[in-house]
């Protein structure tokens, strides 16, 4: 990270790190579908081998087999989750994807956020720089999450709005936290 100055709002954070954040959001998401495969693979082989206990006893499934109902109620508990996360996390991991790229192709503007009253979601950024006319205001629509930790508390402040359109994020610099967004004028 780049040296900090009491003068400066965006607290050091230069768009290396910003890009680095939206990274670690792909990887997070990336790391929680790759835990959900597992937990669905898991499940398969613990019901196949009730399956297979349960045809050589000749009884039911449902019933009492060679593997403990224990062991079974859990792979049932780590299915409903692992059905949870696949889909989600897929759907995580694309839209990180797009925004990676979405940053990487237009980069990362400096700005002042303000929160919209009564719109938790609609974040107003104001550009802190000359050089760019059209990026004055931008008002920023922070994606619902997929069950994931909640909006960021503090919603006004020093930010880095990265990419464009569909695929924005905004950095709130001073938790060192992206949200992912879409832009609308």
């Amino acid at each position: 990270m780049a040296e900090r100055s009491v003068a400066d709002p965006h607290r050091g954070v230069t768009a290396e790190d910003a890009t680095a954040a939206v990274r670690r959001a792909l990887l997070r998401s990336a790391l929680a579908l790759v835990a959900g495969v597992v937990s669905l693979v898991v499940c398969a082989a613990v019901a196949s081998i009730e399956d297979a206990d349960a045809v050589a006893a000749g009884i039911s499934p449902a019933g009492v087999g060679g593997v403990p109902d224990v062991l079974f109620a859990g792979a049932a508990a780590l299915a409903a989750l692992a059905l949870w996360l696949v889909p989600t996390r897929t759907l995580l991991v694309l839209r990180w994807a797009l925004r990676l790229r979405s940053v990487r192709k237009h980069g990362w503007r400096r700005g002042h956020a303000t929160a919209t009253p009564g719109a938790p979601r609609r974040i107003r950024v104001h550009s802190d720089s000359d050089e760019v006319d059209d990026v004055d205001d931008v008002t920023v629509l922070t994606c619902l999450l997929l069950g994931g930790r909640g909006p960021t508390p503090l919603r006004k402040g020093p930010v880095l709005l990265g990419g464009s359109g569909r695929a924005a994020v905004i950095m709130f610099c001073w938790g060192g936290r992206v949200e992912a967004g879409r832009e609308v004028r």
